[in-house]
């Protein structure tokens, strides 16, 4: 019981009672994390009975222990639409056979969920149509409702609301002497205030608040910000608030002081989930800046972007951009604040309560038939596109295992079929590292068990063409022309009528075959529908190679940034795991395989000048094996502090990454370079050689790290000396960067890369002589 919801309780008991309905109100224990946000609610005459709450794996569950006596004899049960309620199930089992009327009220879906076409979404989705009546937070959440397949006309649409009416009371008794007072106390000097407001967990994005008030304050001298609110994540806005004479932690505030202080900004700021925030937004007249996040509650409703507050692209530019031209104009920031007030008149408790009312009235007096399911929309199964789609790679690592996956959630969504074929489950390149994360993961696997680099070229073209023609899909995604198992799938395209989309991150920096082989690969990509590729810093080169702009597509090379995000936060909580792998307190850290092209030995030159420079050095782990290991321990052997960690995977690797200071990527020549994304996801500083294709896209200078030339060890050096150097704030900063510039290239990027192809039309033929080059090139099998 939250204590906003105890008025709207209080006031719908009330209300009901006067249409002869009584209502009783039975709430739960909070958690540990509820209990941190001080913001707990009691009912005199409500039952509070216990809750647990345990963990099934990575689902959250919540017992409650509900006397049955509580519930019998009652015309109406309604309950919260979620899938972790144990309770839930067995009052929709009861509501089969008896003649009490069940109803849901929540959000209708989950809107903070990553994954909206994952099994758990869709089975809250199938189990929303199993009620028989739904109060709806806002019009977005009876959209989600009615998708679900939900009878429109047994909806009530709440307005989900908390009271205003006292907060606009306690705005309009403020006077400026107050104000001025509290200024005082806080050490504000000025009136262009941002505050926020809410409770300090990671949905809120407090990293990028931090961020963009630190350049609002570079660019309005008289930036002042003020925070409010509590929350397990409080240790970290100490830390900001500690170093910025400028910005201020007040604490959970509630009542007239809430809205006291809340009277001191002129826009609220958060970037990250709105919900009912948006009403204090409302009620104070202070417009709300957020941004397109795609994670906010169905509250996001009520804003109007442009007339009663901001909803920015996402990105910290944009916000900044956008929470700038409101304090800098204060004319526009008037009016937005006078349509704030004036839908703090809309959307208020007692027009929720009334909506509650009406809908409970309308429920209690409805015939619902239980025989029948739920209405499907016609033609709605029909209207579920059948396509089937196989992607292709030479052997599944962990970040392709995860780029499927999220893949599968989708095309299962949309009814396509998906196909993933590996060729094969080893091979030299990556060695034998731990393969438990394929368990479950469903694949059909060309040579099971063996080396990919022990089969011949034609060999590994012939057998995946063969599974191609077996399993006929409709289109193809599959490696560069290269490799025999990209020219099988051109093969297979020429035999059945099918397209095939190139994945390639191959650019001219890493193109060392000659222009004879350049030309080749332009005829051969006739036979090419498009070029599935990183980024737009790689279009030139395949437009070079044949594609024209509208058959090149982005976001091919992604990591699952969550994982290595949270993995990250994990590590550093605790100190057992830097003990296990004898982690130094600081040090630079390389990943990656032990090869020529890498660029070690420019790390290691470069590393040798930073420790004759610097007072203070950071020590140097690298991680990782291969053909060039003993080169690289001959050139570090008379060098202190070079730890050679070998090959880490999975959780371990994560501790690697999550004490580090920054990452170190020198490649001479590198397509991409996946580490870069691990690394910034890991909330690292990043220093990363021109002659990785990352660094073009990922890499913003004095932001998030620095770019260096390939094989140049005196400016990587000093790149090196420069960040240690740097006061742990700034570190930070860059580290928080590095996961804001990252958030977009997410495992959802590919996905939608892989969509757009869908929609790439066939190419019409590529002629004799591309036919016949696809037909007699079957393409090599080398190490990287």
């Amino acid at each position: 019981m939250t204590e906003y919801r105890v008025p709207m309780f209080e006031a719908l008991r009330r209300r009901l009672a006067e249409e002869g309905i009584s209502l009783k109100v039975i709430y739960g224990t909070p958690t540990e994390k509820e209990k941190a946000r001080n913001d707990e609610g009691s009912l005199s005459w409500a039952v509070r009975i216990p809750c647990h709450y345990f963990k099934l794996g990575s689902i959250a569950i919540v017992s409650q222990k509900i006397p049955n006596r509580l519930l019998s004899g009652h015309d109406l049960i309604i309950i919260p639409h979620e899938n972790s309620f144990i309770f839930n199930y067995w009052l929709l089992l009861a509501r089969l056979i008896g003649r009490t009327k069940i109803a849901y009220w929540g959000h209708g879906a989950n809107f903070q969920s990553l994954h909206a076409t994952s099994l758990r979404e869709r089975f809250k989705s199938w189990h929303a149509r199993h009620v028989d009546w739904w109060f709806a937070y806002t019009s977005l959440s009876k959209q989600k409702v009615i998708a679900s397949g939900f009878p429109e006309d047994r909806i009530t649409c709440l307005n989900n609301a908390v009271d205003t009416g006292k907060l606009i009371e306690w705005r309009k008794s403020i006077d400026d002497s107050e104000r001025r007072s509290l200024r005082r106390r806080l050490g504000f000097r000025g009136d262009k205030v941002g505050v926020f407001i809410g409770s300090f967990h990671r949905d809120k994005r407090l990293d990028f608040l931090f961020s963009s008030a630190d350049e609002l304050r570079k660019r309005l001298p008289d930036f002042e910000l003020l925070l409010i609110g509590d929350g397990f994540l409080r240790p970290g806005v100490r830390n900001f608030v500690a170093e910025r004479s400028w910005a201020h932690w007040a604490g959970a505030k509630h009542g007239r002081e809430k809205a006291l202080y809340l009277s001191l900004g002129k826009v609220m700021l958060n970037p990250g989930l709105v919900g009912l925030g948006i009403l204090d937004s409302f009620g104070m007249g202070i417009p709300m800046v957020t941004t397109d996040c795609g994670v906010h509650s169905p509250e996001i409703a009520y804003l109007e972007s442009g007339r009663n507050g901001l909803l920015t692209e996402e990105g910290l530019a944009a916000f900044t951009e956008g929470a700038f031209g409101l304090l800098n104009d204060p004319e526009k920031q008037e009016k937005l604040a006078g349509a704030c007030r004036e839908d703090a008149e809309k959307y208020t408790l007692g027009n929720m309560v009334e909506n509650f009312c009406q809908g409970i009235t309308s429920a209690l007096a409805a015939t619902v038939d239980r025989c029948s399911a739920p209405a499907v929309r016609d033609g709605e199964k029909e209207a579920l596109p059948s396509l089937h789609i196989a992607i292709v790679w030479q052997r599944f690592l962990p970040y392709h295992v995860a780029r499927i996956k999220r893949l599968q959630e989708r095309c299962s969504d949309l009814g396509y079929r998906l196909t993933a074929i590996e060729v094969a489950s080893q091979d030299l390149s990556y060695g034998f590292e731990d393969t438990s994360y394929l368990q479950k993961f469903k694949r059909i696997c060309c040579f099971p068990g063996t080396i990919y680099h022990r089969h011949h070229a034609r060999e590994v073209h012939r057998r995946v063409l063969h599974i191609l023609k077996e399993v006929q899909p409709d289109i193809v995604f599959a490696p560069a022309t290269a490799f025999p198992e990209g020219m099988a799938a051109i093969s297979y395209r020429l035999s059945s009528g099918s397209r095939v989309v190139i994945m390639d991150d191959a650019w001219e920096h890493t193109d060392i075959r000659g222009s004879v082989t350049r030309k080749a690969k332009r005829i051969i990509h006739r036979n090419a529908d498009a070029a599935f590729v990183p980024a737009r810093s790689h279009l030139p080169y395949y437009v070079g190679l044949g594609f024209p702009e509208e058959r090149v597509i982005f976001g091919v090379d992604v990591v699952d940034n969550y994982y290595f995000m949270r993995a990250a936060e994990k590590v550093r909580s605790g100190s057992e795991t830097r003990e296990k792998h004898s982690l130094p307190q600081d040090y630079f850290l390389f990943v990656g395989r032990f090869l020529p092209r890498k660029g070690i030995e420019t790390l290691i030159f470069a590393y040798e000048k930073y420790r004759s420079r610097s007072e203070k050095p950071w020590e140097l782990v690298l991680v990782g094996s291969g053909p060039h290991m003993q080169q690289i321990r001959k050139a570090a052997e008379n060098i202190p502090c070079v730890h050679f960690a070998g090959t880490q995977s999975g959780e371990d690797l994560c501790a690697y990454y999550g004490f580090a200071k920054a990452l170190i990527v020198p490649s001479i020549r590198d397509p991409w370079g996946l580490v870069v994304n691990e690394g910034m996801a890991s909330g690292l500083p990043v220093l990363v050689s021109r002659g990785c294709g990352a660094a073009k896209t990922l890499v913003l200078e004095n932001e998030n790290g620095w770019a260096f030339e390939p094989e140049n060890a005196d400016e990587l050096a000093e790149l090196m000396l420069r960040l240690g150097l740097l006061p742990s704030g700034e570190w930070e900063r860059m580290g928080r960067r590095s996961q804001e510039v990252i958030s977009d290239w997410s495992l959802d990027r590919f996905v939608e890369g892989v969509l757009g192809g869908l929609n790439v039309p066939r190419r019409l033929p590529g002629g004799a002589v591309s036919n016949m080059l696809a037909r007699l090139w079957k393409g090599r099998v080398s190490v990287n």
